[in-house]
C-alpha cells in the first residue's frame, strides 16, 4: 500500500478515535490480510501514529497465517497482546480453515500469552466451514475448557465433542 494511503488512513482513524472517545467508545484495529494492517509491525506502527488511548488492537492471528503461513504467531502475539482490546480467534492448517483446536496456532498457548499480557476482553470465534453452528458450539466448549485451566497447558489434540 502506498505511503500516501497509509497517511490518509492515520488521519481518518485519528478523527474517528476523537469522535469515539467523546462517546466513551474504544476502537480496535484488526490484524488483517488486506495490505493496511497485515503484519504485526504495520499494526504497531499504525497504533503509534494514531496515538490515541481509546484505540487498541485485535491480534487476529488467523488472518496473519492465512496470508503468511510461515509466520511466527508467538512473536506476533507477544508484540500485539499488550495493546489488545478485542480478539478474534480462528485457525488454519496448510492454508485451509481448520477447527481452532487443530490448526497451526496453539490457542492454549495463545491464551496463556494473552493472559500474561493482562487481556480480559472479548473473544470472538470465527468459523468458515462445515456446520458453522456446530463448530461454534464445539469451539466455545473447547475454549471454555482451556480458559478455565490457568495452571497448565491442556491437550490441544482432538475434538472437544
Amino acid at each position: 500500500m502506498p505511503q500516501a494511503e497509509r497517511d490518509q488512513n492515520v488521519d481518518f482513524i485519528q478523527g474517528l478515535s476523537e469522535r469515539a472517545r467523546s462517546r466513551g467508545i474504544q476502537l480496535s484495529l484488526e490484524l488483517h490480510d488486506d495490505g493496511l494492517l497485515d503484519t504485526p509491525e504495520l499494526c504497531l506502527d499504525m497504533l503509534k501514529r494514531v496515538a490515541s488511548e481509546n484505540v487498541g488492537l485485535n491480534p487476529d492471528l488467523g488472518n496473519l497465517i492465512r496470508s503468511y503461513p510461515d509466520s511466527d504467531w508467538r512473536t506476533a502475539l507477544n508484540s500485539l497482546a499488550p495493546r489488545a482490546n478485542n480478539w478474534h480467534v480462528k485457525n488454519y492448517r496448510g492454508g485451509q480453515p481448520s477447527p481452532i483446536w487443530d490448526g497451526q496456532i496453539d490457542y492454549a498457548e495463545a491464551f496463556q500469552i494473552m493472559r500474561a499480557a493482562g487481556y480480559t476482553g472479548w473473544v470472538s470465534i470465527e468459523s468458515y466451514f462445515g456446520d458453522v453452528l456446530d463448530l461454534q458450539a464445539k469451539s466455545l466448549a473447547w475454549l471454555k475448557r482451556i480458559v478455565s485451566d490457568s495452571t497448565s497447558t491442556p491437550e490441544r489434540q482432538g475434538s472437544p465433542a
